[in-house]
């Protein structure tokens, strides 16, 4: 008995803990920090004030129609994530498309098709990462 109230109790605490980690990022913006290539991989950095989130989920960047999931800490910098996108992927993207971050890989997000205030549709805590700007492409 003791230890199923534990139990409980454990995990109540941690999805609190989760849901202030949550909220603490969603008082801070994300913003577009770099755009690299780095051989035939455009690396993308978002960065917040505020951790990101370091747990079971992973993020996922939506760019328009596109999402990917791939990403790193850089230097085990919690508050910078970037992700790694191919260059014939990055080519094709529309500049000036909204950006979204998701932490989570939800089915129903992946079937988004850039069109509109994209970000009030998706599942799982999002955040908005302004507006894709290729013209930060460095070589």
């Amino acid at each position: 008995m003791i230890k199923k109230l534990l139990g409980r109790g454990l995990l109540l605490l941690a999805l609190s803990l989760f849901v202030n980690v949550v909220n603490a990022q969603a008082d801070s913006p994300i913003t577009l920090s770099k755009i690299e290539q780095n051989g035939d991989v455009v690396e993308l950095s978002l960065s917040s004030d505020k951790n990101f989130i370091i747990g079971a989920n992973r993020y996922v960047l939506h760019i328009g129609g596109t999402h990917f999931k791939y990403s790193k800490h850089p230097k085990g910098d919690v508050k910078t994530i970037t992700f790694l996108i191919p260059i014939d992927q990055f080519e094709i993207l529309e500049d000036g498309k909204p950006m979204v971050l998701v932490y989570g890989l939800y089915h129903s997000n992946t079937k988004q098709d850039g069109e509109g205030s994209q970000q009030n549709g998706f599942e799982g805590p999002n955040w908005s990462a302004g507006n894709l700007n290729k013209s930060l492409l460095k070589n």
